[in-house]
């Protein structure tokens, strides 16, 4: 209703980004967090054996950037779909 075909297309982008962006920071928050319970547990498990917990940051940012870009390439097709249709059959269909 009076969006441009470009303003439709950057907002799928942005949508799919902003989801993908989202997940890979709660996904690494409470990944980070289940593995220092789990160090824990071992350690009180076996007495007197330790494991040292080290953030693998490199790997988490390579992860990152590689999931919100797999995101904006799924959503290059959704998103040219969305600029193409009429947002009255859009609805109707609904």
């Amino acid at each position: 209703m009076g969006a441009l075909r470009s303003n439709v297309r950057i907002a799928v982008w942005l949508e799919a980004v902003s989801i993908a962006a989202i997940g890979v920071i709660l996904g690494v928050a409470f990944g980070a967090i289940h593995l220092s319970y789990e160090l824990e547990v071992f350690r009180r498990d076996y007495a007197g054996l330790t494991v040292a917990y080290a953030f693998p940051l490199r790997l988490v940012l390579l992860l990152g950037v590689t999931l919100v870009c797999a995101a904006l390439v799924s959503a290059l097709a959704a998103s040219e779909t969305a600029a193409r249709n009429s947002l009255v059959e859009a609805l109707a269909y609904e």
